[in-house]
């Protein structure tokens, strides 16, 4: 629990550094299983439509792990300093820290999120329509404007964080707004208007609430459709059919886990908009952690589904073993040789 007497700036990074190890460790996680991932989908014998996109949401995965690795250290680092004004090298870096955060976190999940709606989407077309493959040109198109759009977004909202909030306000600000609600782009560009015109409040109100339901709540709502979709035409007459079952069984835990992170997230901010039940604690918590178990779980469950990638995974981890169980041998004899020398001195 965090202080209530503390302003709001500071309760998320008391909040933050509280839960630091639990995110860094899935922060960790997350990292080294979508290195495997993108280890596994990134050979030319795999490669196609569906490897690509398996190794861009690992990708996406991972600049989320490493933004909220940043978040994590500037609040470590601010955590516990007093009210007295930040200057210096110590406001540049937590405000380096919260723009990394802004950058590769909240951006990474954006992207990471557009690429599981393709993927779903492109799964669904790929099992109803019945066809081996697919053409990437729409892929690609579709990925370019994605990216030139929201780009823009994030460009307006670095802007916004640097020349707006930065020169008026300390830079642990910064905190309670970026982890208060799911992690969006588009606050800058929300808030944009000046503050004086009569109609400011409920445009920001609805331009966030577009920008949350675009980078959130539509992507899980077209997931668990298109999940229901490829469940229906995978199993319609053909329940017995060991393959169908296990890949259906797949796709459902992946989406159940995109829907349960993102589409949650989605939720609990926007009933902020309409009523004060939703605290920011658990606004924090839910814009932190949820993003983050998506991120680490997800390769878990191709991992765990899927024969070749448990057979590829066990395979490194047994190498990686070995390696450390051969250095740990080699420190041991110099350690013993070291000790023999010393002992042949002494008697000398």
């Amino acid at each position: 629990k965090t202080n209530p007497d503390l302003p709001v700036s500071k309760q998320a990074i008391e909040l933050l550094a509280h839960l630091a190890p639990i995110n860094l460790t899935i922060c960790l996680l997350a990292i080294l299983l979508n290195s495997f991932i993108i280890h596994y989908y990134y050979y030319p014998n795999r490669s196609g439509v569906l490897s690509y996109m398996f190794s861009s949401i690992a990708a996406a995965d991972i600049f989320t792990a490493l933004g909220h690795v940043s978040l994590l250290v500037t609040a470590l680092s601010t955590h516990g300093l007093s009210d007295d004004p930040i200057i210096g090298a110590a406001k540049i870096a937590l405000s380096i820290g919260c723009m990394l955060y802004l950058i590769l976190g909240i951006f990474g999940n954006n992207c990471s999120i557009f690429y599981n709606l393709v993927l779903s989407t492109l799964r669904t077309y790929v099992i109803v329509v019945q066809i081996p493959s697919i053409r990437s040109l729409a892929i690609v198109i579709a990925a370019v404007i994605h990216f030139i759009f929201w780009f823009s977004m994030l460009c307006i909202d670095v802007w916004f964080y640097a020349a707006v909030i930065l020169p008026h306000y300390p830079p642990y600000f910064l905190f309670p707004v970026l982890t208060s609600g799911a992690p969006y782009i588009g606050y800058g560009f929300c808030n944009l208007f000046p503050d004086k015109a009569p109609y400011f409040h409920s445009l920001c109100r609805v331009s966030s609430g577009v920008f949350l339901a675009m980078s959130h709540l539509l992507p899980s709502i077209i997931v668990l459709v298109s999940m229901f979709v490829q469940s229906v035409a995978l199993l319609w007459g053909r329940t017995e059919d060991p393959e169908r079952r296990h890949v259906t069984t797949t796709i459902v835990l992946l989406s159940l886990l995109f829907c349960a992170c993102h589409g949650s997230n989605a939720l609990l901010t926007g009933l902020t908009f309409y009523t004060p039940v939703i605290n920011m604690t658990l606004l924090t918590v839910a814009s932190t952690v949820l993003p983050l178990l998506n991120a680490a779980v997800s390769p878990i469950i191709l991992i765990c589904r899927s024969e070749n990638l448990s057979r590829d995974f066990v395979a490194i981890f047994r190498k990686l073993a070995g390696l450390v169980k051969k250095k740990m041998c080699c420190y041991r004899e110099q350690d013993g040789a070291g000790e023999e020398r010393e002992n042949l001195l002494e008697e000398d």
